[in-house]
């Protein structure tokens, strides 16, 4: 648990910022500030963050400005790796590895600069419904098996970001399911 201090503010170029500093547990000194308009907005904008970094920790305040592309690459260091054997068993690495950095790259062109903090599960529908319309490289109807595929990669990409503290819930929770595995074609 960190040890927080009282909120502040600053002005820098005509602009104010609420401030936030806290000391980790190695005592090591942090903060973060956020663009304001006003004390009384930045008030509340102190409270919101210091009650972030009770309820989630340092890291997640520190993970606001983490877009899809962070997790991207995150994704590719640690998860999307080739499979690696020990006395014929698989004990780390995935072994569709390749068809899921095909997918990760489709991800990363739809959603690259887009904060994780702002992937809703509208935005992930509107992914999905674009992905259905788009055609294949050979101008067939794109299978609803294969979106099925990107959208499960982009939920495990969001539960790890959930893990890492980057997020706080996740996006796929919404109104109706976004995979619909009864309407592949077998």
């Amino acid at each position: 648990m960190s040890k927080r201090e009282e909120g502040s503010f600053k002005e820098r170029d005509g602009k104010l910022y609420a401030v936030v500093t806290w000391i980790d547990s190695g005592g090591k000194r942090h903060w973060k500030e956020r663009r304001v308009r006003n004390k009384t907005e930045g008030n509340a904008v102190i409270k919101k963050m210091y009650q972030e970094l009770d309820e989630h920790g340092a890291e997640s305040l520190q993970a606001d400005n983490k877009t899809f592309n962070h997790l991207a690459t995150h994704l590719e260091e640690n998860y999307l790796t080739p499979p690696e054997y020990v006395n014929g068993r698989k004990v780390a690495g995935k072994r569709s590895y390749k068809d899921d950095l095909g997918i990760l790259k489709i991800l990363r062109e739809y959603f690259g600069r887009t904060p994780l903090r702002e992937i809703t599960w509208g935005k992930i529908e509107k992914f999905r419904v674009a992905r259905i319309k788009t055609p294949t490289h050979r101008g067939e109807q794109r299978s609803i098996a294969r979106v099925n595929r990107e959208l499960s990669l982009l939920r495990h990409a969001l539960k790890i970001a959930i893990g890492e503290g980057w997020l706080h819930k996740n996006p796929f929770v919404g109104p109706k399911p976004l995979i619909h595995t009864a309407d592949e074609v077998k």
